[in-house]
């Protein structure tokens, strides 16, 4: 019969199932019960053992979360010093970023600055802060009050912020100021004076009034300051412009001297006058008569003067005494062609009067004088010459004075002159003259051109007034002699815009022809 095992012998350990075959069943009771008996010190065993075994892992997780604590605690604050050192490096870097620039403009109100950068030509504002340093081109301290439109600033500044942390007068900066006698070409990006040429950037500015303006309002004449840095032009400013001014009824001074902004001319019965904007004086004067007129002249516009009411007026005079170097030199003096005592003040009416100078073993000198106050001292430095030699007239460099006569000014033709002063001349360009009083205007527009002598043709535009030098000569077309050198033609209609070109004729036989581009009309502003 077999034996029935009771199921818990199952959870006996497995040497004593290995005898289950010998023992009984009274055997396997007690075995349980022994086995039961034995049960719960494992089990103790185990909470201790894992009473203890959390111990050590909760104090291990202590010490472990301590250890982490604390390291994370410096990886912390290590990573925070490192984005200190950074911010300070960008902060330190940006404090770096710096460029050469045009001052726009100044807005003290708002704490800004408008520049203007040369060779992009990008604008932009940056903030004016309590520490901002400004200095001038020598490192001198300075104060934003002394900035202006148009100065070309290094600076330095903070890109985050926008605050200028310093702003210095560039110390390579050049200067041409108040020049006339330039030439521009915009589309070419040109810019020449004095034998130079220089570059216009993509930034270039045109000031006017220290306002920004279009290269289109730049007018013949116009009076500029430029500056620059090298061959590059930055900055252009329109400092003075020309205007014009018409003299009407000077029929009855008709031989004598008309003077204004210091250029003198003989007395023809159209005269027109380019000259910077500006107050002035006019003044006529033709024997003992004439007198003078208040004159505004504004840019790019006309001016007309009527002199017909001086006709009747009797100038004023004054005196004048000389001075000659060297003294050995004791030259002959004559004014208006008369010989007078050079020892002794000589009283002339107010206006123009031509004066000839010559000494033996000196070169001649040939001048025009402008009496306008009660007492004046003519000092005249003589240059030693050939006898009989070549003469300094108004038409070339006054040697005499150290001074260049200005070839838009100064220069008179010589068949310009009164007869008194041609006579008196004695030198050899005046004889070549000597009887030639042909008129050079012609504004009957003949056709008829003398072979002989070279004449200038004026082609177009077509229906325009043509002034020579500020005398008229006709309706384009036309032409009249022509006179080697500088001169400026100045063409004029109603209801367009007065146009001058500077010409530099050749002395040669050849006639010259031109044919300027049509004038702009006028609009009202």
């Amino acid at each position: 019969m077999e034996k029935n095992v009771p199921e818990v012998k199952k959870d006996i350990p497995v040497m004593a199932r290995f005898l289950s075959d010998e023992l009984t069943d009274k055997d396997y009771k007690k075995m349980e019960r022994e086995h039961r008996k034995r049960k719960p010190l494992p089990g103790i065993l185990k909470v201790i053992m894992g009473i203890t075994a959390i111990a050590v892992i909760s104090l291990a997780a202590f010490l472990a979360y301590g250890y982490f604590s604390s390291q994370k605690a410096a990886e912390d604050a290590a990573e925070a010093e490192a984005m200190e050192n950074a911010e300070n490096v960008i902060a330190e870097n940006e404090m770096k970023a710096e460029g050469t620039v045009i001052v726009l403009g100044i807005d003290k109100g708002k704490g800004e600055i408008r520049f203007k950068e040369p060779e992009s030509g990008d604008e932009y504002v940056l903030n004016i802060a309590a520490s901002t340093v400004y200095e001038d081109s020598y490192g001198n301290p300075m104060v934003v009050d002394q900035l202006m439109p148009g100065d070309i600033v290094d600076i330095v500044v903070s890109v985050h912020s926008s605050a200028l942390a310093s702003v210095k007068k560039n110390e390579n900066t050049f200067e041409l100021p108040g020049i006339t006698d330039y030439d521009i070409s915009v589309n070419k990006r040109i810019f020449s004076y004095d034998g130079r040429n220089y570059k216009l950037l993509k930034g270039t500015i045109l000031l006017s009034g220290g306002e920004q303006t279009a290269f289109k309002n730049l007018k013949d004449g116009d009076v500029l300051t430029v500056r620059g840095i090298g061959n590059d032009v930055y900055t252009i400013m329109q400092t003075g412009g020309n205007g014009y001014v018409r003299i009407r009824g000077a029929e009855s001074f008709k031989g004598g001297w008309v003077e204004l902004a210091g250029i003198i001319k003989p007395i023809e019965s159209e005269m027109l006058f380019t000259v910077p904007e500006g107050n002035y004086t006019l003044s006529v004067s033709y024997q003992h008569f004439g007198g003078t007129k208040d004159v505004k002249v504004e840019r790019g516009k006309e001016t007309r003067v009527d002199v017909s009411d001086l006709k009747g007026d009797l100038l004023k005079t004054g005196k004048i005494t000389f001075t000659f170097e060297p003294v050995e030199a004791d030259p002959d003096v004559y004014i208006d062609g008369k010989r007078v005592d050079k020892t002794s003040p000589i009283e002339l009416d107010y206006g123009v009067h031509t004066l000839d100078v010559k000494a033996d073993g000196y070169v001649n000198i040939h001048k025009y004088l402008s009496v306008g106050q009660p007492m004046a001292n003519l000092a005249i430095i003589l240059e030693e010459g050939e006898e009989g030699g070549k003469t300094a007239s108004a038409n070339s460099s006054d040697k005499n004075t150290g001074k260049k006569a200005d070839k838009n000014k100064d220069a008179i033709p010589s068949e310009a002159l009164p007869e008194t002063f041609k006579s008196t001349t004695g030198s050899s360009s005046s004889k070549a003259n000597e009887g030639d009083n042909t008129n050079t205007e012609n504004a009957d527009n003949t056709e008829t051109v003398t072979t002989d002598v070279s004449q200038l043709f004026i082609d177009g535009p077509e229906g325009v007034e043509v002034y020579y030098d500020g005398a008229y000569k006709g309706i384009a077309p036309c032409h009249f002699k022509k006179n080697g050198g500088t001169h400026v033609i100045t063409l004029m209609k109603n209801g367009y815009e007065t146009k001058s070109y500077t010409l530099n004729l050749n002395s040669g036989s050849d006639n010259e022809s031109y044919s300027f581009n049509e004038l702009i009309e006028e609009h009202d502003a």
